[in-house]
């Protein structure tokens, strides 16, 4: 999740950054990111709700409880952090955020220097640190009483994602960048073997030194031919795979269960089968449902 957060800082700078400083107002910017992403969120939304009630209609000593499913419902499709429902759309935790960070980055760009972003990186990886060693993990940030820990895991990654496109974008040169590569790594090497509660926690190495090195190592390769092909495969049905991975999994699963005996010596082929399904699934629905609802909204959004 955290490399996902410094990605999508950069990605959000490079595509917005200069717009939202020039032209841009927060509220079309807001909406364009809803549009993003809400389309293939209910997709997600659909099929979880299907597996939730699929797996409560099999508890014949309790039944269906419309009113837990009323609120997991309600604060779903509204990408609301979850209050200890059922999760119907596991991933919807961290777009809630992520959201949150892309509002609070517009409402600013403009006192959004280099300076405050360090600051902001500063303030919330210590914050992190914190937290972590409170609470033993950095695993954490999908209910809402670990809001603090979420809180501090999207502010961190995704303005350092920021800060790493404004670097990238001066052309800080190749050099730099294996210099910066070179010491994320020894440095968090160093911390996995030298430092105690680092060993137990290394979650904090990755976030704080490898994602954003590897993020910015990756943003500098001039990728051409048959891998420009693959990257743009893999980056059209990425969102998509992200966001109904979890509720397709849970409703495959039970499906398999209902029509299959001895569904568990199956077990591995049903993984390796539900992977294909989603890959290929992913991208018939990049490619004809969400392009074209998009392009849609987008045109009634500039009328």
């Amino acid at each position: 999740m955290d490399l996902f957060f410094v990605l999508s800082g950069f990605v959000i700078a490079y595509s917005y950054e200069d717009r939202l400083r020039r032209v841009m107002t927060w509220r079309r910017f807001m909406a364009l990111r809803l549009i993003r992403l809400y389309p293939l969120y209910v997709v997600g939304l659909v099929l979880g709700t299907m597996a939730l009630l699929g797996r409560e209609a099999q508890l014949p000593e309790r039944g269906i409880d419309w009113g837990l499913f009323a609120q997991a419902f309600v604060s779903a499709a509204l990408m609301l952090p979850n209050w200890g429902t059922p999760a119907i759309v596991g991933p919807r935790w961290s777009l809630t955020y992520e959201l949150v960070a892309n509002a609070v980055y517009a409402a600013v760009i403009r006192r959004l220097s280099s300076a405050v972003l360090l600051v902001i990186a500063a303030v919330s990886g210590a914050a992190l640190v914190a937290l972590v060693r409170a609470t033993g993990t950095v695993d954490a940030g999908w209910d809402a009483d670990q809001a603090p820990v979420a809180l501090a895991r999207v502010s961190f990654s995704f303005f350092a994602g920021v800060l790493l496109f404004r670097i990238y974008d001066r052309q800080a040169g190749r050099l730099w960048l294996a210099m910066a590569t070179a010491v994320a790594a020894l440095l968090t090497t160093a911390a996995w073997l030298l430092i105690p509660w680092m060993q137990q926690r290394a979650e904090l190495g990755l976030i704080f030194l490898v994602f954003p090195a590897v993020t910015l190592l990756c943003a500098y390769p001039d990728v051409r031919g048959r891998w420009a092909s693959l990257c743009g495969l893999l980056g059209a049905t990425s969102y998509a795979l992200y966001v109904v991975h979890q509720p397709a999994s849970l409703l495959y699963e039970a499906v398999l269960r209902r029509v299959l005996p001895g569904y568990e010596a199956l077990a591995p082929f049903a993984g390796w089968s539900l992977a294909v399904l989603l890959v290929g699934g992913c991208w018939w629905l990049d490619r004809y449902y969400d392009r074209p609802v998009r392009r849609w909204l987008a045109a009634r959004l500039d009328r």
